[in-house]
């Protein structure tokens, strides 16, 4: 893309189109409109030729000044273009694609040859025409104004960047010490936070070890009286098969007297001996060792 200092008939507009400008210091004012707008390539038919790209854009009181993306300081005298507005004509295109769009010409530009631009909503587009209409102040005398100051710029630049340099190289040295410090503080802190771990580690090992000492001593108390209990149950189902062996003994007594009891008694005699074995037998079922008749 052209640069527009190839089309000036003087060297000072020529160095303020080259990019090595700054509207604000030409002229000392505020910026009066900023923002991204979309820009064709500065040549002839300029609307019909190329593609649209996205630019940052900054309108001082006669400057028109743009970076391909927005600029981190104020004193940023490398922008992508700067357009002097003295002398401008500035025509609105109406509706294009995407957008709206105006157009910018000059009797300095080649014929035919224009800038043009377009913004999202129609209220900005029309925002930046009027302001660019009462922004059309820049001349000669702003241009070589412009080179003055751009040179004494520069000068004070050149003293300033020596200054942040020597400072920047003490504050780099004092960020190292402070670094060292830290380093070895944080080394410190976490040694002692690993010891700390341990100690608390160590702590709840302790505790479930004596946890793990208590339940097998419950565990060994528990055991014991369970040995207990089941030696006295053994000795007492021991006692209660004698008991039952006695008892059948005594019922086959029974049993063999049968004959000697009288007749008309024997029916009844019979009846009692056969509910108590059936008592007998439920006794047997019931126990643990499951013990049967037959087994006396």
């Amino acid at each position: 893309e052209r640069s527009f200092g190839s089309y000036s008939k003087n060297s000072s507009i020529v160095s303020v189109f080259s990019g090595r400008s700054n509207a604000e210091v030409y002229t000392g004012t505020r910026k009066q409109q900023h923002g991204f707008l979309w820009r064709k390539p500065f040549r002839k038919n300029a609307l019909n030729q190329g593609s649209w790209k996205k630019s940052y854009f900054i309108l001082y009181e006669s400057f028109l000044v743009w970076y391909l993306r927005p600029p981190k300081t104020l004193f940023d005298i490398n922008p992508a273009g700067c357009l002097p507005l003295g002398g401008c004509q500035v025509f609105p295109l109406g509706k294009l694609s995407g957008g709206y769009g105006f157009e910018i010409t000059s009797t300095a530009f080649p014929p035919g040859h224009s800038l043009v631009l377009k913004c999202r909503e129609l209220a900005s587009t029309q925002m930046w025409i009027d302001q660019m209409i009462t922004c059309q102040s820049a001349t000669y005398e702003n241009s070589t104004q412009g080179d003055r100051a751009i040179n004494e710029l520069n000068e004070k630049m050149k003293e300033d960047l020596n200054l942040r340099q020597l400072q920047k190289e003490a504050k780099r040295q004092a960020d190292t010490v402070n670094q060292i410090k830290e380093d070895n503080v944080s080394t410190m802190e976490k040694h002692l936070d690993d010891i700390e771990a341990n100690e608390r580690q160590l702590s709840m090992i302790l505790k479930q070890n004596e946890k793990l000492q208590s339940s097998v001593r419950k565990r060994e108390k528990s055991a014991a009286r369970k040995v207990k209990r089941i030696s006295a149950v053994a000795t007492r189902t021991e006692i209660a098969k004698q008991e039952l062996k006695r008892l059948k003994s005594s019922f086959k007594t029974l049993e063999a007297c049968a004959d000697r009891v009288p007749f008309s008694q024997r029916k009844a005699f019979e009846e009692d001996l056969d509910k108590l074995k059936s008592l007998l037998d439920s006794v047997l079922k019931h126990r643990d060792d499951d013990l049967s008749w037959d087994e006396f």
